[in-house]
């Protein structure tokens, strides 16, 4: 077995590509030096683009136009992606990807200090 860890958390375990007569020839690898228990399911948050999608691990997820920038919670398990919004489960789509997730956090876009920037530039 294979596992990706980030600071001693489990990221992804996946099936060894290296061949067992190969394993041995390997240069840097090292045995895992305690066993570790597979991830459970993952939460993050996405917000919702103006045409009413989100991308998660590389998989795009239409919710609809009525959610359209807001932010939706998104629970990853192995098999599926259940979105959801204020307590309120939107959608549960089939996990087509296998990629990890890579961003927990969602952020608002900068509007305001963008105007806030403009209009001190103007005064100058």
């Amino acid at each position: 077995m294979l596992r990706k860890t980030r600071q001693g958390d489990v990221l992804r375990t996946m099936a060894c590509p290296v061949p067992p007569a190969e394993q041995n020839k390997l240069r840097g690898a090292r045995r895992a030096l305690f066993a570790t228990q597979p991830a459970g399911p993952v939460t993050i948050w996405r917000r919702v683009s103006q045409r009413g999608s989100a991308m998660v691990a590389r998989q795009k997820i239409y919710v609809g136009m009525i959610h359209a920038r807001t932010t939706v919670t998104v629970t990853a398990d192995s098999g599926h992606l259940t979105v959801a919004t204020g307590g309120e489960t939107i959608a549960v789509v089939p996990r087509t990807t296998t990629s990890e997730m890579s961003c927990y956090k969602v952020y608002a876009t900068q509007k305001a200090s963008r105007a806030r920037k403009e209009s001190s530039e103007a005064q100058t």
